[in-house]
């Protein structure tokens, strides 16, 4: 089936129904869509396409991602271990901070930005990794600041990338889980060209239409909004955009790999045999429904090991930017 919308990020308009949402809790105006692919870069994206008053409405006025998250398990046994365990070694942060800095060929004061920062909590995880840089993030939510670590909550502007004025020259730039969210991808991809110096790092994080577990679940993959789930996703991403990406806005691509759940990349026999065993979590709709043997499997086979085989539903991106001709 051909649909003539246009892609956000390529332009093109050789696209086609992926699959149709209903019942969403996106905006008071959106509460269904089609999930559009494009030919041309591989992006997914949503139409009909938000306003940006849809927008404000997610990330002004309701401050969903500044807004405090309050963890169901908090009352279970060994909680407050169990998450220190998980945010250190089962979280990507810590270990794509790392990336980027070593990347980055150890500059001495880098300047470092985080675009859509929330809490700045990417900016923590690099803070001791390079003690010397300066940091600076930037998001449209005012409540960003209030919520992030009191050293960096004087570092946090709030206010829109695009016409935010900022000194060109940084060596890193981060869109970690951003561009899903953003009106203008074009834009925001070409003004961080422009921010980057030569050989600077640019580090992308974005959810990967392809995996396997988004083809599992279909219309029910958790990185589409649903009634109970406010996530404000307009577009989902493939390695083919990556590599459009790269090779629109001047950029090489040093690392790309995934990571996520490990349990989509075993044979359907196995994994009905494992939710037979173990379970699904109510809350969350993920394999092992016990708390603390959950949270052990994700730190060994989420973080871990998919890192090193490269395996789950988000892609990471780390592009380098090429020297002026």
């Amino acid at each position: 089936m051909a649909h003539r919308a246009p892609c956000p990020l390529c332009a093109d308009t050789g696209t086609s129904l992926h699959l149709r949402i209903e019942d969403v809790n996106f905006t008071r105006e959106i509460s269904a869509f089609d999930v559009l692919r494009c030919h041309e870069c591989g992006l997914a994206f949503m139409s009909p396409w938000p306003t940006q008053n849809d927008i404000e409405e997610i990330y002004v006025h309701n401050r969903t991602f500044s807004t405090a998250f309050v963890n169901p398990n908090r009352d279970r046994f060994l909680f407050d271990h169990l998450e220190k365990l998980y945010w250190r070694y089962g979280s990507d942060i810590r270990s794509m901070a790392r990336t980027c800095v070593a990347l980055s060929e150890g500059k001495k004061h880098p300047r470092i930005l985080g675009v859509g920062c929330s809490s700045g909590l990417f900016l923590d995880a690099l803070s001791p990794l390079a003690p010397d840089a300066e940091l600076t993030g930037i998001d449209i939510d005012p409540g960003a600041p209030r919520s992030a670590s009191p050293q960096l909550c004087e570092r946090i502007i709030v206010g829109d990338f695009l016409n935010c004025d900022l000194k060109p020259g940084f060596d890193i730039i981060a869109f970690r889980f951003v561009l899903e969210h953003v009106l203008s991808p074009a834009d925001f991809l070409a003004k961080a060209a422009e921010l980057l110096k030569p050989g600077g790092i640019l580090f992308l994080s974005v959810p990967d239409m392809e995996s396997p577990q988004a083809q599992a679940e279909g219309e029910s993959w958790r990185e589409f909004p649903h009634p109970d789930r406010r996530i404000g996703h307009i577009m989902w991403f493939t390695k083919k955009t990556i590599n459009h990406i790269a090779d629109t806005y001047g950029f090489d691509v040093q690392r790309r790999l995934n990571r996520g759940e490990i349990f989509y990349h075993l044979p359907v026999f196995l994994q009905k045999i494992l939710r037979a065993v173990f379970g699904v979590d109510d809350t969350q709709n993920r394999f092992i429904q016990n708390y603390q043997t959950r949270i052990l499997f994700s730190v060994v086979f989420d973080g871990i090991l998919a890192e090193k085989i490269s395996v789950g539903d988000k892609i990471y991106a780390f592009l380098k930017k090429k020297p002026r001709v």
